[in-house]
C-alpha cells in the first residue's frame, strides 16, 4: 500500500493441486491527469481555470475466483469481478476563445470529464481433454453503469459571451455471451482448432447538453449569454440491441520438412438495432432557443469473412523466411431515419449498402549470423477499399447542393507500403542494443457525391529508434531509448485557388523522444527505480 496515494493491493491465493484453488483480492490505484489546455504562441495566451485542482481517476478492482481441478475430470472455473472508475480527467474537446490579439477564434480552453463508471462481471468456464483433443465451453454476464459528465468553458473572461456547458452521458447495459472451442493435436506439428461465440448486448442511454451560467446548471430556455449556433439537447432516452455470431477455423501443419503452413478462417455476423429520442435546443439568433422533439431509428447488419495463409521456411542455416497473406470481405446494410415528432416529417433518411475489401501481403526474414547478433527485415502492402451505394437518401448530392449529409461519401481507398529493419546485438554479455528503422507510405483516395475520386492525402513517415540496455552488476540495470520521427503529408487541397487559396498547407511533423530508466535491487523484495523522459516536437509553423 502507498498510503494517501490511493494505491493499494490485497490478494489471497490458496491452492491444492489435486482439488482446486481460491483466488481473491482488491486493487486500487490512481492515475493523474493534466488540468491545463492549449497554448496560443501569437500572444502567449493560455487559461489557468482550475488552479491547484488535481485531476485524477481512481480505478479499483475487486475479484473472487475459484476453480475445481480434480485429476482426469473436467476443470470448472467461476469468477466474479467488479471494476470502477471515479474522478476527473482532462479532455481534448477544448473550448474556444477570441482573446488572441486579433488572430481569430482558437480552441485552447481546458475542459474535463467527471467519470463515474462501474462494471460487474460473472463468468463460468469448463474445459477438459480427451486423448489428443481439448474442448471447453463458457458463459459470461456483464452489467455496466455509466454516469459521466463533460464540462466545457466557452469564451471565458469575455463578459457577454462567457458560458458553461455541461454534457451528461448516462449508459446502462447488460451483456451476455457464450462460447466454445476445440483443439486437436494430430502430432508431427499438425493441429486443428475451432471456436464459436454468441454475444447479445442491450443498452439504455440518457443525458443532456445544457448551456448555463455555471456547471451543472438547470435548463433555462432564454440563457442571456447564448450565442447563435449553440446547440444542446435535453431528455435523451433510448437504447440499442446487438446480436453477434463469430466462428473461427485454424489449421496448422508441416507438409514438408522445414516448411510450416497456417490456414485460418473467421466469420463475423452481427445485427444492430437502435432508437433514441430527445429534444434539441438550437439557437439561431439571440438568446432564445428553438426546442425540437426528435426521434432517430437505425438498423444495421454486417457480415465479415476473413482468411489468412502463412508459410514459414527454415531450411537455410541461420535463416527464417516467411510470407503471409490476409484477406477480408465485408457486406453491410444500414437503414435509418430522423423524424421531427411534432410534425411527423422525416428530416433525414438513408438506406446504404456497404461493401468492403481489405488485403495485406507480408514478406519477411530473420537472420542469425552469430550468437550475439540477429536481424529482421519485413515489408508489407495493405489495401482497403470501401464502396457505398444509396437506394434511399434524403439529400441531393449534386454539385450545387448545399447539404449532402448523410449520403455523401461514395468510396474510400487506403494504400499502405511499410518497410522496417531491425538489428539486435550483444557486443558484450552485459550490453544489449536494438536498432530499428521504419518507412511507411500511406495514400488515401476519396470519392464524394458526383465528384470524381481524388487523392486526399499522401503521407510519408520515417522512424529511427535506438535502445540500449546495460546491466553492469546483477543488482543494477540501465536502459536508454531515443527515437526520431519525421512525417510529411501532401494534400491536393493546397493547390486550390480563389476563395480557398492558402487555406490548407502540406503538413510537416518532426519530433524527438528520449527516455532513461535505471533500477537497483536493494533486497530480494525491494527495488528502487528512477526514470526521465524528454519529448520535443517541431510542428508549429508561423503562418
Amino acid at each position: 500500500g502507498l498510503f494517501d496515494n490511493h494505491d493499494y493491493l490485497l490478494k489471497l491465493d490458496v491452492r491444492r493441486d489435486d482439488l482446486g484453488y481460491i483466488n481473491a483480492g482488491y486493487k486500487e490505484y490512481r492515475v493523474w491527469y493534466d488540468n491545463t489546455g492549449g497554448f496560443f504562441p501569437k500572444n502567449a495566451q493560455w487559461f489557468d481555470l482550475y488552479g491547484d485542482q488535481a485531476f485524477a481517476i481512481d480505478r479499483s478492482n475487486i475479484w473472487f475466483e475459484t476453480g475445481l481441478t480434480l485429476p482426469n475430470l473436467p476443470e470448472f472455473i467461476f469468477r466474479y469481478e467488479r471494476l470502477t472508475r471515479d474522478g476527473e480527467k482532462d479532455s481534448t474537446s477544448w473550448g474556444d476563445t477570441t482573446l488572441t490579439s486579433g488572430f481569430g477564434t482558437r480552441s485552447i480552453v481546458p475542459t474535463f470529464w467527471q467519470i463515474d463508471e462501474k462494471r460487474d462481471i460473472f463468468a463460468l468456464n469448463m474445459k477438459h481433454k480427451v486423448k489428443d483433443t481439448s474442448f471447453g465451453v463458457g458463459a459470461r454476464y456483464e452489467l455496466a453503469t455509466q454516469d459521466d459528465g463533460l464540462y466545457i468553458r466557452r469564451r471565458p473572461d469575455e463578459t457577454a459571451t462567457n458560458r458553461y456547458i455541461t454534457q451528461r452521458e448516462v449508459l446502462n447495459s447488460d451483456n451476455f455471451s457464450v462460447h466454445g472451442f476445440q483443439e486437436t493435436d494430430f502430432g508431427e506439428g499438425t493441429m486443428f482448432t475451432t471456436s464459436y461465440a454468441f454475444t447479445t448486448l442491450d443498452s439504455d442511454i440518457g443525458g443532456s447538453r445544457i448551456y448555463g451560467a455555471g456547471f451543472d446548471a438547470p435548463y433555462i430556455p432564454a440563457f442571456p449569454n447564448a450565442q447563435a449556433g449553440d446547440t444542446g439537447f435535453i431528455n435523451l432516452a433510448g437504447g440499442s440491441k446487438i446480436n453477434q455470431h463469430v466462428a473461427t477455423l485454424n489449421y496448422i501443419t508441416v507438409p514438408w520438412e522445414d516448411v510450416s503452413l497456417v490456414l485460418a478462417l473467421r466469420i463475423d455476423d452481427s445485427k444492430i438495432d437502435g432508437v433514441s429520442t430527445f429534444q434539441t435546443s438550437s439557437v439561431a439568433a439571440g438568446p432564445t432557443p428553438t426546442l425540437t422533439r426528435t426521434n432517430i431509428v437505425d438498423d444495421e447488419e454486417r457480415l465479415n469473412v476473413a482468411q489468412k495463409m502463412e508459410v514459414r521456411y527454415n531450411g537455410v542455416a541461420d535463416w527464417l523466411f516467411y510470407a503471409r497473406a490476409d484477406w477480408e470481405q465485408g457486406k453491410g446494410d444500414w437503414i435509418g431515419n430522423q423524424t421531427t415528432v411534432d410534425t411527423g416529417v422525416q428530416t433525414i433518411f438513408w438506406d446504404t449498402d456497404i461493401e468492403r475489401f481489405a488485403q495485406k501481403y507480408t514478406l519477411g526474414s530473420n537472420w542469425y549470423p552469430m550468437k550475439e547478433v540477429n536481424t529482421a527485415l519485413q515489408y508489407y502492402l495493405r489495401l482497403r477499399e470501401t464502396d457505398y451505394s444509396f437506394s434511399r437518401d434524403s439529400t441531393i448530392n449534386s454539385a450545387t447542393s448545399g447539404n449532402r449529409y448523410p449520403m455523401y461519401i461514395t468510396s474510400q481507398e487506403k494504400l499502405t507500403h511499410d518497410v522496417n529493419f531491425r538489428v539486435t546485438s550483444r557486443p558484450c554479455p552485459k550490453v544489449t542494443m536494438v536498432s530499428r528503422y521504419d518507412f511507411q507510405l500511406n495514400k488515401r483516395d476519396n470519392g464524394v457525391g458526383s465528384l470524381e475520386t481524388v487523392e486526399s492525402g499522401d503521407t510519408r513517415t520515417h522512424i529511427l529508434s535506438q535502445n540500449i540496455t546495460v546491466t553492469p552488476i546483477s543488482r543494477l540495470y540501465m536502459q536508454g531509448n531515443v527515437s526520431w520521427t519525421f512525417s510529411e503529408t501532401d494534400t491536393q487541397a493546397d493547390e486550390r485557388t480563389g476563395a480557398a487559396i492558402d487555406q490548407t498547407w502540406d503538413s510537416l511533423n518532426s519530433y524527438w523522444y528520449a527516455s532513461f530508466l535505471t533500477g537497483y535491487a536493494l533486497t530480494e523484495k525491494t527495488d528502487i527505480t528512477a526514470q526521465y523522459s524528454f519529448y520535443r516536437a517541431y510542428d508549429y509553423l508561423d503562418q
